[in-house]
């Protein structure tokens, strides 16, 4: 006997784990073409409601405004709701000893006109324009939704950083958050922090994707449009051409007042940012901007407790998890990064009166950090200038005085005289230039991580360093201190990289004048990152002769692990994914086969594992390492440690 497809579709059902079933019971085209329904329990105030039987009696409640409709839960207990016959959406439930009122329910009442202004209410409230979603406005002003198109929009009106602030400032009271609480997962969500569309590069970016969603938040509300719009100041070209820099006076100055009280480090930086670009006609936000920049000067990157160890804490939790869901993964590194830095900003803000920061960062850091790290390494194939160390708390502060210190030389000798001392004076101690440290303000941002954003390097004291050690074949500390620091903020021609290679092939890949572990790490993982951001293959193949040469003098046993990182930042001098792919897994292979200690080789095998997971690029590629560590550590009986 032959099963119809409703029958098939039930059966299938009864095999899957629930994960897979409740986003199949929720999919409005699968129940439509299998005709099967699942039964769906709401919870309120303790109390198991089934979701239909809910929504039937708010339908009969919202019919007979004024009129107590009973419904009852799945133990049998009765309850009630009845709509305010002054606005029949305000629906007021009693359950159990619970009394409150119910939301989002509008689109079941039977008025067209009613259902679409409850709708305008509750994107308004969402943070969005009714426009936004005109499919759903459409809808409304046809008919009544069904129960799994209630659940999908409310759903829709969920992914929103206002909605979000919402469900914490109801969380508050809790002790403890999953980071798929703090983090949404849907990418929409993330659409609507920095914007929707395409962008290749950080100019598009700002262009097609940011200015328009400025435009949508201050139609939206001000000043809390404009106050959100500071969220996706990541970088200063975002906010530069859009809309908030053509604020009135009155409503910028009001802005700067909000970030000078309330606003997170990113924000200040991203309004003194607009507001000195206007300074010369508006002189009167010369004290806004003064005390901006002395907060961002004072702030203190070894406090624990402090906004910049909370800022660094929240993008790395929220790449992690943008890593771990790959929701963001055709987005390229540098947007990504700004959706993260837009979160941790509204983190930064939303999060210290819910959290003990001290402990919440420490939390953050042994539990998300390898994913955070792991991603960013692997990013470097596509942005090579940008490494996952640069968003300690003190490199987040160099780079929001670097932001400061730029935009106030772009000002030349526009810049009143008011100002001055603050942004150049090296002498004022609360002022920019005293905290202004080089390379490091110097170096490229997390969204300036492509290669066309370095400059070639002409001249200078470092260069001059590192030609002269070049010419005397000698390979210092200084001249390795020279080559790094050149690579961070510019480009070196294709000869002088030929001439290193050269020279550390000479010197037999090893380092005389390094003697100390730490150092040599540090010098290889520096060499590491210059053949990444140089693009340079020779020089990754050196970096990996060098740490062939390192273990082959090591006693001990060797850190494979660590070496893994430093394979995967000088792979990235292969910008074609294949022979990317094939120089990780070469030198992955070569340290399996190299593990001799049960405890070092659990380390390998899951930072190899996670690397994995984050990209299924290397997974044909490293098949063999990972099929010998793990038969390494089954001959040593310590598989499951890894």
């Amino acid at each position: 006997m032959a099963l119809d497809r409703e029958e098939v579709a039930a059966l299938v059902l009864e095999m899957l784990p629930p994960f897979i079933i409740v986003p199949l019971a929720d999919d409005i085209a699968f129940s439509s073409a299998f005709g099967v329904s699942l039964t769906r329990v709401a919870t309120i105030a303790g109390v198991d409601v089934e979701r239909d039987e809910l929504l039937a009696s708010v339908r009969l409640a919202m019919s007979a405004p004024g009129t107590e409709i009973e419904f009852l839960d799945t133990e049998g207990g009765a309850h009630t709701v009845v709509a305010d016959p002054g606005d029949p959406l305000k629906l007021r439930a009693k359950i159990g000893d619970w009394k409150g009122e119910l939301d989002g329910y509008f689109g079941l009442h039977p008025a067209p006109d009613v259902r679409v202004r409850g709708f305008e209410a509750a994107c308004f409230a969402a943070g969005l324009l009714s426009d936004q979603l005109q499919e759903w406005r459409d809808l409304l002003a046809q008919r009544q939704l069904s129960a799994e198109e209630v659940q999908s929009l409310a759903q829709t009106l969920r992914e929103t950083p206002e909605a979000l602030a919402l469900r914490f400032s109801s969380s508050s009271g809790r002790k403890s958050f999953a980071p798929n609480f703090l983090v949404p997962e849907a990418a929409v969500y993330f659409e609507r922090l920095i914007g929707g569309g395409e962008a290749a590069d950080l100019e598009a970016f700002a262009e097609t994707v940011v200015a328009p969603r400025v435009a949508e938040l201050l139609k939206w509300r001000r000043p809390e449009g404009a106050r959100r719009a500071l969220l996706v100041g990541g970088h200063w070209l975002l906010l530069h051409e859009s809309a908030l820099n053509q604020l009135p006076d009155d409503e910028l100055a009001e802005l700067l007042g909000w970030a000078r009280d309330a606003g997170d480090p990113i924000s200040k930086v991203a309004a003194v940012e607009i507001a000195l670009s206007r300074v010369s006609a508006s002189p009167s936000f010369v004290p806004l901007i003064d005390a901006l920049a002395r907060q961002i000067a004072g702030l203190a990157p070894g406090d624990e407790s402090g906004i910049l160890q909370l800022t660094s804490a929240a993008f790395i939790l929220t790449e992690a998890e943008l890593s771990r869901t790959r929701s963001l993964s055709r987005w390229p590194p540098f947007r990504r990064r700004a959706a993260s830095l837009a979160h941790a900003a509204f983190l930064a803000q939303t999060l210290p009166s819910m959290i003990e920061i001290k402990s919440f960062c420490r939390q953050v850091f042994d539990q998300a950090g390898e994913g955070f790290y792991l991603q960013n390494l692997l990013d470097l194939r596509v942005e090579p200038r940008w490494y996952p160390e640069n968003i300690s708390p003190q490199s987040i502060k160099d780079e929001l005085i670097g932001r400061l210190y730029n935009a106030a030389g772009r000002l030349g000798g526009n810049l009143p005289e008011d100002l001055r001392g603050i942004f150049f004076d090296p002498d004022v101690p609360e002022g920019v230039a005293a905290n202004f440290r080089v390379p490091q303000c110097l170096e490229a941002g997390p969204l300036e991580g492509a290669l066309r954003t370095a400059p070639q390097i002409e001249d200078g004291e470092l260069l001059k360093i590192l030609d002269e050690s070049l010419d005397a074949e000698g390979f210092e500390p200084r001249t390795l201190a020279a080559l790094i620091n050149i690579q961070s903020m510019y480009r070196l021609s294709k000869d002088r990289f030929e001439r290193v290679v050269e020279l550390i092939r000479r010197k037999g890949y090893r380092f005389e004048t390094v003697r100390d572990e730490g150092e040599r790490d540090s010098v290889i993982m520096g060499l590491a990152r210059v053949a990444a951001s140089g693009r340079s293959p020779e020089l990754a193949n050196s970096v990996r002769l060098m740490c062939r040469a390192r273990r082959d003098e090591k006693t001990g046993s060797v850190q494979a692990h660590h070496e893994l990182l430093i394979a995967l930042t000088a792979a990235a001098a292969h910008e074609e994914a294949d022979s990317w792919a094939e120089f990780i897994g070469n030198w992955a292979w070569e340290l399996a086969y190299g593990l001799d200690d049960k405890h070092q080789g659990a380390a390998y095998l899951r930072t190899l594992d996670h690397a994995l997971q984050i990209e299924p690029l290397l997974r044909v590629k490293c098949s063999g390492a990972r099929a010998a560590a793990a038969a390494y550590l089954a001959a040593e009986g310590a598989l499951f440690e890894a």
